[in-house]
Order: structure tokens, then C-alpha cells, then sequence
């Protein structure tokens, strides 16, 4: 289920959300529902694009799969959320082809919470991981981009920075 908001041009704003069984007729997992809602919206004025979205997800049922998981390296989170923020420029589109510089803030966490096992064999939640991307889009053709970014991944908790470098496109 989805409906967007497209009444002002130029913007925008919208939420969807998806429920559905997370078992693919795999034994033992029947009972098992992913469920993910999100919110974004998007404002276009002028040269500028201004976006965000914020998704949470839950999947039920996970402490019974958990349970015959234990001394596993991943066990399955009961919920994960991240959000992000972005803007870009689009001042260079009357050229051959456009170029579009980005920035993008983002906050997420693939493992908010973990349903409630046996005293003491539920893993701690992971902390919330943060991302700054910085990068450009340059569009090739209409519906052909090439996208190169640079990200800095952090965990803002323990103060552990990682940094990766991105390419993504087409």
C-alpha cells in the first residue's frame, strides 16, 4: 500500500508499507511476518533537490528461529530502522551531459532490537551506524547514470570510523 502527496510542483511526500510472509515455505517458519512502512518526500525548487526518507522494519516470531540459531555468528533482528537526508545540485542540465554534485547525510541500524531469548543469550542491539556520502551523478543518457561517491561510515557510539570508497551507476 502506497499513496504520495503530488499536490504543489515540485513536491513530493509520501509512505508505503509492505506486510507479508517471511518463510518462503521454509519449514519452521511459518509463522514468521516481515513488516516495512517508510516516509520520503522530495522538494525540486529550481536547480536544487532536496530529499528524505525514514523506513523502520519488524519481522515476528524471530526468538523461536533465534533459538535454534544459537552459536551462529548473525542471529535475525526483531527490528531495524535508518533514515537519510539529502541535497543536490542540478545547475549543470543544459549541458550535453548533466552533472548533478550530492551530499547525503544518513543514520541506520540493521539490528535495533532482537526478540527476548533465554536469559542472557539475546545479542545486544548494534548501535546505530552513521553515513556522510559525498558525490557526483553524471547523466549519460536519459535514463543512463553514472554515479561515483565517497563515503565516511561511522559508529557514533564507540567513535569507530571507517571509510569506504563507492561507485555506483547505470
Amino acid at each position: 500500500l502506497a499513496a504520495d502527496y503530488l499536490g504543489k510542483p515540485g513536491l513530493r511526500v509520501g509512505a508505503s508499507v509492505f506486510t507479508g510472509g517471511a518463510g518462503q515455505r521454509q519449514a519452521g517458519l511459518e509463522n514468521n511476518r516481515v513488516t516495512l512502512w517508510e516516509t520520503h518526500a522530495r522538494w525540486q525548487p529550481g536547480q536544487w533537490d532536496f530529499a528524505a526518507l525514514y523506513a523502520h522494519g519488524h519481522i515476528s516470531n524471530t526468538a523461536a528461529v533465534n533459538a535454534g540459531l544459537l552459536g551462529m555468528p548473525t542471529l535475525i533482528p526483531e527490528n531495524f530502522y535508518g533514515w537519510y537526508g539529502e541535497a543536490a545540485w542540478r545547475g549543470w542540465r543544459q549541458h550535453r551531459w548533466p552533472l548533478t554534485p550530492f551530499v547525503r547525510y544518513e543514520r541506520f541500524n540493521t539490528a535495533a532490537s532482537y526478540a527476548t531469548l533465554a536469559s542472557g543469550l539475546a545479542p545486544p542491539a548494534l548501535p546505530t551506524r552513521r553515513a556522510i556520502s559525498v558525490g557526483v551523478q553524471l547523466e549519460l543518457a536519459p535514463g543512463v547514470i553514472v554515479k561515483a561517491d565517497y563515503v565516511d561510515l561511522a559508529t557514533p557510539e564507540d567513535g569507530e570510523y571507517e571509510f569506504e570508497y563507492g561507485d555506483s551507476g547505470f
